[in-house]
């Protein structure tokens, strides 16, 4: 019974089937009314005139309007419902397209043909409009990477005059300690540029065509028996957790590099002797630590590239790591989230996989 209700809810909410009832209603009542008067007077002028047929001609009238009054109702009804209808998936067409752009489809368009009615003309002013939306994102995406590109090399040159210039220094004056201090400022740029290059590579979506089934236990095995030492020692505990298997269509290295920089980014933020948890249920992959956590408000702007709550901007990092997870999350459509730690102080980071329309697979 609630979910009947509930269909009919959704149903009248539709506007242009609301509409299109609206006018078959509308229709109905007019006729109702024509009938009525048609009645009325058809009696009052026979009964003046011929009362002794009056009786057999409002019979034939009464039959007449009802044949006709159910005949049209019924057709009112059912042209409203189809003209309604038509425009209702029209409309959520739109809705459609513009629900795949928000989640990063910048690719979806209505189809909407040119020369129509109004609902095709808003289709295709929002077609034009994503078709300049993605031609921008798309250039400022390939104009970050070129850049990106083209200082590589640059800094690869100068990283390796440095070093030439540590050798010549310490033969002469075995100092060097200042150009050393300029190469790892260069190591620091190197990466920034690494990570700008790989967030565009995986914005792309180029690495789709390798994507195959990875074992998210073993994954997070992995990366355990890698990041654990570096873990301890920072002076911080790491924990794994494993429940249900669970098995994804993705690419491997990705998700290496999305579990390395939320452990990296634990580590980052989080005081000495915190604990650093990796767990995976099923389809479920979650970083969690115990340390000061992040502000409810900042929670989606850390996932922007270059976006740091540090507005000095003096602690370690270029504010690319958890953009590069993001990226990684959209490419493999999984639902990225961050919340409180369940156990108390803290953020947990967890990346959920979807079963339904996602080519994820769930296995054991």
């Amino acid at each position: 019974m609630l979910s009947i209700k509930n269909n009919l809810s959704t149903f009248w909410r539709r506007t242009a089937l609301r509409q299109a009832l609206a006018l078959a209603v509308a229709i109905v009542a007019i006729l109702a009314l024509v009938w009525m008067a048609t009645y009325f007077l058809v009696r009052t002028e026979l009964r003046s005139v011929h009362p002794e047929s009056a009786e057999e001609a409002l019979e034939i009238i009464n039959g007449a309007f009802r044949f006709a009054f159910v005949a049209i109702a019924a057709a009112a009804i059912a042209i409203g419902v189809f003209l309604g209808g038509r425009a209702q998936r029209r409309v959520n067409r739109i809705s459609s397209t513009l629900s795949k752009v928000a989640q990063g489809d910048l690719a979806a368009r209505t189809e909407a043909p040119p020369g129509g009615d109004d609902l095709d003309y808003v289709g295709t002013r929002i077609d034009a409009t994503l078709n300049e939306l993605q031609r921008v994102v798309l250039r400022m995406r390939d104009l970050s990477a070129n850049v990106a590109h083209d200082l590589r090399t640059p800094v690869a040159r100068l990283r390796a005059n440095l070093e030439d210039a540590v050798v010549a220094v310490e033969k002469e004056h075995g100092n060097s300690g200042e150009i050393r201090a300029a190469i790892e400022k260069t190591d620091q740029l190197a990466a920034v540029i690494d990570a700008i290059m790989r967030i565009a590579h995986v914005e792309s979506g180029a690495r789709k065509a390798a994507f195959a089934p990875v074992d998210l236990i073993e994954l997070a095995q992995a990366v355990a028996d890698t990041f654990a030492p570096v873990v301890e020692d920072s002076g911080r505990h790491f924990k794994i957790s494993t429940g249900n298997p669970g098995t994804v269509i993705g690419d491997r290295d990705l998700l290496v590099q999305l579990l390395a920089n939320l452990i990296q980014n634990a580590i980052r933020h989080t005081p000495p002797d915190s604990t650093v948890r990796l767990s995976v249920d099923g389809l479920s992959v979650s970083v969690c630590d115990d340390g000061p956590g992040v502000p409810e408000s900042e929670r989606e702007r850390i996932l922007e590239p270059t976006y740091r709550m540090d507005k000095s901007r003096n602690t370690a990092g270029a504010g690319l790591g958890l953009a590069l997870v993001a990226a990684v999350a959209e490419l493999h459509e999984a639902r990225l989230t961050l919340d409180d730690n369940p156990a108390g102080r803290g953020l947990c980071v967890r990346l959920m996989f979807d079963i339904p329309g996602s080519g994820h697979t769930l296995t054991g």
